[in-house]
């Protein structure tokens, strides 16, 4: 209590001051308890609305599962569409080999048939006319020399003709056409490549995760389909193909090689960039290189650095000396 203060009034004013804080206190107590139900109501909500957005997102996995089986199908049918395509042309090709080798056999036949033919016409008309006279001289009973300068000119039988066969027009061998060509089915091949998306079975199985960080061995020459590749096209086209597939080769496929490493879409270094890659693959080619000075030396990158007098011309060293190529020789000299 203060000096000046009584002991009853202290007690009333310590009364009155624990009403006060005894009613805060209770306000408190009401405002906690408020804050608990509206804290708990909101928990249940959000409890709610998380488990309805698992929901929606197992939704949007399923629908996108559908989604990439169908584009992976259809890359499928792309693949095999190619493969026909391809098929079809080298068919074609072996016709018109064998037509114009058939031909030209068939022409050399005749030919030899008709330079002959003027030797068989004499011995023909020799062998009739004397056939004659023998006969004559067989009725008359007279002397053969009389008989032959009595004897007017015989009938000599016309030579049988050759009838030559007609060789037959070459037919008109038109190669299947790719239904799947053009630039709908690049798109479809870079969003499917982009993704990884590995070769599914048409039933619609689960399709297994890459591991993308394992590590992919640059000199192993057993390519599977999940690696990444650099394609010679039929056609002369270089393209890479994010998982070696090659389907952008409307032209078929001549040749394939692993890309390089930051191209290799399951490598940890992977770029990520096609355009770079094509780039990449069109470059990196083993080289046969004319240097300025007339010697012609072999270059394993490319780069023709043995060239001391200039590079005149370079041109594509054969598939054995391509240093990526799986049957690769690796032997300079």
């Amino acid at each position: 209590p203060r000096e000046d203060e009584a002991f009853g009034d202290y007690l009333s004013r310590q009364a009155s001051k624990f009403e006060t804080l005894h009613e805060q206190y209770r306000h408190s107590e009401t405002l906690c308890q408020t804050y608990t139900e509206k804290l708990l109501a909101v928990t249940t909500e959000c409890e709610s609305t998380a488990e309805a957005l698992t929901q929606k997102q197992a939704q949007c996995m399923e629908m996108e599962t559908e989604e990439v089986v169908e584009e992976v199908k259809k890359v499928q049918a792309c693949e095999e569409d190619m493969e026909l395509v391809t098929k079809s042309a080298a068919t074609c090709e072996q016709y018109s080999s064998c037509y114009a080798a058939a031909k030209l056999s068939m022409e050399g036949l005749q030919a030899n048939i008709q330079a002959k033919q003027a030797d068989r016409f004499k011995e023909w008309n020799s062998t009739k006319t004397l056939d004659c006279f023998m006969d004559d001289f067989n009725k008359s009973g007279e002397a053969l020399c009389k008989t032959v300068t009595q004897q007017g000119p015989c009938e000599v039988p016309a030579v049988p003709e050759i009838d030559y066969l007609t060789i037959p027009e070459q037919e008109t061998c038109t190669p299947i056409q790719s239904t799947c060509g053009g630039a709908e089915a690049d798109k479809l091949v870079d969003v499917i490549e982009k993704e990884m998306i590995p070769v599914v079975d048409s039933s619609l199985g689960e399709k297994e995760p890459l591991d993308e960080k394992e590590p992919v061995d640059e000199k192993d020459g057993d390519a599977d389909a999940s690696r990444s590749a650099c394609c010679h096209c039929g056609d002369g086209e270089i393209v890479y193909s994010r998982t070696g597939s090659c389907v952008k080769c409307n032209s078929g496929v001549e040749v394939t090689y692993d890309a390089p490493q930051k191209c290799q879409a399951q490598s940890p270094g992977f770029i990520d960039d096609s355009a770079e890659c094509t780039a990449t693959c069109k470059n990196d080619r083993s080289l046969c290189c004319q240097c300025g000075d007339g010697e012609i030396v072999y270059s394993r990158t490319g780069s023709c650095k043995k060239c001391s007098g200039g590079i005149d011309l370079t041109y594509d060293a054969p598939l054995k000396c391509q240093a990526r190529s799986t049957g690769f020789i690796d032997d300079s000299a």
